[in-house]
């Protein structure tokens, strides 16, 4: 799959061509690659990230996934890969909590009970923490906003 980056300077009214970013934002032995779903952020820092997740040749049989970030910090010019969360972790969203850290909500395949899954970077999304689950996630949350 081939990851494209379409942008508007007129607030959605026209757009750009597509220009392809898959030697930017895959890596060769990613076989399967979804970006979102849903959107990006701008950190406070200027940096853009969007939340996507890709398969490995080892994960096709299990269709087990890893969550992970792509990063820009000059304006959408560049891209980066950043962090990935661990395996089995699938269409995540992104948020910056008040103290600058990144909070990720996933899908996880293997979660317990169906929970929410959550991981956070204190890094801009280079490193990920473990995952945790919903019940026992809330309380370390909370202590760390």
């Amino acid at each position: 799959m081939d990851v494209y980056l379409l942008y508007s300077d007129d607030d959605g009214v026209t757009w750009s061509k597509p220009q392809n970013v898959n030697a930017q934002v895959k890596r060769p032995d990613w076989t399967w690659y979804v970006a979102g779903p849903g959107n990006g952020i701008q950190l406070a820092s200027g940096r853009l990230m969007f939340p996507c997740n890709h398969r490995t040749p080892k994960d096709q049989n299990d269709k087990a996934s890893y969550s992970h970030v792509i990063y820009s910090d000059d304006h959408g010019k560049s891209w980066q890969i950043g962090g990935e969360c661990e395996r089995k972790t699938n269409e995540c969203q992104i948020a910056e909590l008040a103290n600058g850290d990144i909070l990720m909500s996933i899908r996880s395949h293997e979660s317990p009970d169906k929970l929410r899954a959550f991981s956070t970077s204190i890094d801009q999304g280079l490193t990920w923490s473990p995952v945790l689950f919903a019940k026992g996630c809330r309380t370390r949350l909370a202590k760390a906003a």
